[in-house]
């Protein structure tokens, strides 16, 4: 409950105390708020503004790259992640065999995603979208092959999975 309060006091609270004059205050008092450790502050994602900015600046330092198909690579891996939602932990699995161009109008992977109260990861469908479609087969085409072992897995894990 409180956590809420203080989004919403960080998030909407100038709105809100516009619009109906009030302020946004957590109806817990300071004597009954648990006790945590760490920083448990709301965090507030960046706007789709800053993340285009973001991942066009990204794609432009991309061939200046000391190693170009590392970067390309994990420029695509990341923009994925973020148009499809899936986990980057989930992404690192997927290889060529995972990619159906032909499923849904743009196309959907397979990704292997985490099991629900014990009953192990289940794989589960995830869409490409159009700008997805479109970047992963830039990747195809003109990055994958520059890996020296262009197996259909070698050019799709992650770093952190060696």
């Amino acid at each position: 409950m409180d956590r809420y309060f203080a989004f919403l006091e960080q998030r909407y609270g100038g709105e809100i105390a516009r619009r109906f004059g009030v302020a946004v205050e957590s109806p817990v008092d300071a004597f009954n708020r648990p006790r945590h450790r760490g920083d448990f502050t709301v965090r507030i994602p960046p706007s789709r503004r800053a993340l285009t900015e973001f991942f066009g600046i990204w794609r432009a330092e991309l061939p200046r790259a000391r190693k170009y198909p590392v970067a390309a690579r994990d420029y695509v891996m990341a923009k994925i992640a973020y148009l499809s939602g899936v986990r980057a932990s989930e992404l690192c699995s997927v290889g060529m065999g995972d990619v159906h161009w032909e499923r849904g109008q743009w196309g959907r992977f397979v990704v292997a995603g985490k099991g629900a109260h014990g009953s192990g990861p289940r794989d589960r469908e995830a869409f490409l979208f159009e700008e997805g479609r479109e970047l992963l087969w830039w990747y195809v085409e003109q990055v994958r092959g520059e890996f020296a072992d262009s197996t259909p897995s070698a050019s799709t894990n992650c770093a952190t999975s060696r």
